[in-house]
């Protein structure tokens, strides 16, 4: 992810805008507490952590659903499977009844 940063001196603020390969954004936000020094790099830092983790937890998110609709899948399939098989061993069955 490329990342561009922004910041609010005033607000002692740090904004990170990480953009994907795809062009997807996702911002992170850092902000100094009342009774630390504002430090432009350890807010860099904080800032994009947090954008590196709304990422991943969108693509944790994507995973999951294609996950769920795999085993979905899986499942169709396997029924499929199992009634083949039921209709293939009733056949052996009627074969060796004669």
């Amino acid at each position: 992810m490329k990342f561009k940063y922004i910041v609010d001196y005033q607000n002692k603020t740090v904004y990170a805008e990480g953009t994907t390969i795809n062009g997807l954004m996702y911002c992170g936000k850092a902000k100094c507490s009342p009774n630390d020094t504002f430090d432009i790099k350890a807010g860099k830092r904080v800032a994009r952590l947090r954008a590196e983790i709304k990422q991943l937890t969108t693509i944790r998110k994507l995973m999951d659903k294609r996950m769920e609709e795999t085993l979905r899948l899986l499942e169709v399939q396997n029924n499929r499977i199992a009634k083949i098989e039921k209709q293939q061993l009733k056949k052996v069955q009627q074969i060796e009844e004669i």
